[in-house]
């Protein structure tokens, strides 16, 4: 049984319900043929129909292009006819482009789907002879003629502000919550969240309770922990991370602001991270294809990835297999709320919002700096040498099981989240840099229902950034061999590049002794002002690399390390002078 197409919308705190509003027909202009017609009066016409039937089948704009069109005036009036028409909606802006949903048709493969298709010149055409008539005169009479393509052009050039249709960030196919407190269960567009809901053919009617007690909360954690019990998780913080991807495109729009990058790692292939995605993900996706993306092999191919990506509003983006995260550009994707993006084969920029779950698997990546402070971590560690032979599994075949209970599964997320509202909807203490609503919200509701273990794995976790440990090495060394002697970059190049040397990985292994010379001498320009703790002959020592005078003679750059409390107190001294 089916999600009907017009339902109740549910109020998480207090179970109340919104009566949906029946859509009303959209006004338009049309030209008016007598004056029978304009007063209203149905006038009969010799086959027995009156004129005021014949003309509500007329189109609500008609243009005579005999003489040319006056863009001017023509363009207001047609996206003013177009936002008349749009109920229900159907059309919107998705950043910065107007867009249309489509409804894919279903196949033996797949159910059918909602899509959201950006509106060109050929596609807006579609959409303007819904509402208009384009007609020239000539001896014979009236030729109905096609809007041209320069009249397109220009509705497609009006400022954002003129173009009065509403905004969509995402399409969803399960019921989500709203910031208010609603679970949206109305198929179609609901304006506070700015999401389209359109149902999941195979998705069951779903029962929440309207105040849920503790022993059906209870009950709710148990049906969410019955898909991961076989996963080999390290720890609570690893299984409260796994649970924190499952419920966050539920609650999405309670978050203000960007989520982190789930990160699911193992130390050997065949420990199950794939499987377990597709067990977080399916209460969100059903039986969709989740995108997923390969590890690019530059910065211009991530940024035209990610936005081909991110121009499908998906529910989650998966990077599978990744064996190392460093991007600058997909930094800035999981960190940003709009995502400015050349498109491919335009010289047009697009502006997209970034509402999406993001999500990774490998076998212990490497993290770099930029990555590492946008990652929460799942780990899995079978313990044995070949993780993929002998296990075996209390629900035998999970992903059929999956299917089959994807409504339980829905229900018990909806249900805690109701009741973390009805509670008081508390905060959560512990935050992520960056990432703090994400933080409050599902760290709330995880130790509302007595998930433990949230975020507890950030110190260790800090530890798994590659490029630090990299710098920290250099700095040790640099310690060991020069001491606090200021030095140029032309000394420490030699030991620092050797053939082997890890600092070639931070320098993208450059082939040519001039790019290893340019690039290192950045790299060491970059630490200006950075602390490093190091171990020295059994001590913790403090460091700062500092910027000293350039050398007398070749006015070549030159730096050294000061203990931290000896440069403490030579800024001290500076103040008091």
């Amino acid at each position: 049984m089916t999600v009907p197409e017009r339902d109740t919308g549910m109020r998480v705190g207090d179970g109340s319900v919104n009566t949906p509003q029946q859509p009303t027909e959209p006004s338009g202009t049309s030209t008016p043929t007598s004056s029978t017609q304009r007063s209203g009066t149905a006038a009969q016409s010799p086959g027995g129909k009156s004129r005021k039937s014949r003309k509500s089948r007329r189109f609500r704009l008609q243009f005579d292009t005999t003489n040319g069109l006056d863009f001017r005036t023509v363009t207001p009036r047609l996206w003013k006819a177009l936002a008349d028409h749009n109920t229900p909606e159907r059309l919107f802006l998705r950043g910065t482009v107007p867009a249309r949903i489509n409804f894919t048709a279903p196949s033996p493969q797949s159910a059918a789907t909602s899509v959201l298709e950006e509106l060109d010149a050929y596609s807006l055409r579609h959409e303007v002879l819904k509402v208009a008539e384009f007609y020239r005169r000539d001896r014979d009479g009236r030729v109905i003629v096609t809007p041209s393509y320069e009249l397109m052009r220009d509705l497609l050039s009006v400022p954002l502000n003129e173009i009065p249709l509403p905004s969509i960030t995402r399409i969803v196919g399960v019921p989500i919550v709203a910031p208010d407190g609603t679970i949206l269960t109305q198929s179609g567009y609901h304006p506070a969240t700015g999401t389209y809901y359109a149902p999941d053919a195979g998705l069951p009617v779903l029962d929440i309770p309207a105040n849920p007690t503790k022993a059906e909360v209870s009950h709710a954690v148990t049906v969410i922990w019955q898909p991961l019990q076989d996963f080999p998780f390290v720890s609570d913080a690893d299984r409260a991370t796994a649970v924190a991807a499952m419920v966050l495109p539920f609650a999405r729009e309670l978050i203000d602001g960007p989520t982190p990058l789930h990160l699911f790692t193992k130390p050997m292939a065949g420990t199950g991270a794939t499987l377990l995605v597709d067990a977080l993900l399916t209460p969100a996706l059903g039986s969709l294809e989740i995108g997923k993306l390969s590890q690019q092999g530059d910065e211009s191919e991530w940024q035209r990835t990610l936005t081909a990506e991110l121009r499908n509003t998906p529910v989650a983006i998966l990077l599978d297999n990744v064996r190392e995260l460093k991007s600058p550009q997909l930094a800035k994707a999981i960190t940003d709320v709009k995502w400015h993006g050349r498109i491919l084969g335009e010289s047009a920029m697009a502006e997209l919002p970034v509402r999406n779950l993001w999500v990774a698997t490998g076998n212990n990546p490497a993290q770099h700096q930029e990555l590492t402070r946008r990652i929460v971590r799942c780990r899995l560690d079978s313990g044995v040498e070949r993780p993929w032979e002998g296990r075996t599994f209390r629900i035998p075949h999970l992903r059929s099981w999956l299917a089959e209970h994807r409504g339980n599964l829905v229900a018990a997320i909806l249900t805690i989240i109701r009741a973390w509202f009805q509670a008081g909807a508390e905060k959560g203490t512990r935050r992520l840099g960056m990432f703090e609503s994400w933080s409050e919200v599902i760290g709330g509701i995880l130790t509302f229902a007595g998930i433990r273990g949230f975020l507890e794995h950030l110190v260790e976790q800090s530890n798994d950034d590659v490029e630090n440990d990299v710098l920290r090495w250099v700095v040790t060394r640099w310690w060991n061999t020069h001491g606090n002697s200021l030095v140029e970059t032309a000394v420490l190049r030699p030991w620092a590049t050797r053939d082997g040397s890890p600092v070639l990985e931070l320098l993208d292994y450059a082939y040519s002794d001039r790019a290893v010379q340019t690039k290192f001498g950045c790299l060491v320009r970059n630490l200006h002002d950075r602390v490093f703790t190091i171990a020295n002959d059994g001590e913790t020592v403090t460091l700062r690399v500092h910027r000293g005078p350039d050398h007398p003679d070749t006015h070549a750059a030159r730096y050294q390390l000061v203990k931290e409390r000896e440069e403490s107190d030579r800024t001290m001294r500076g103040r008091t002078s």
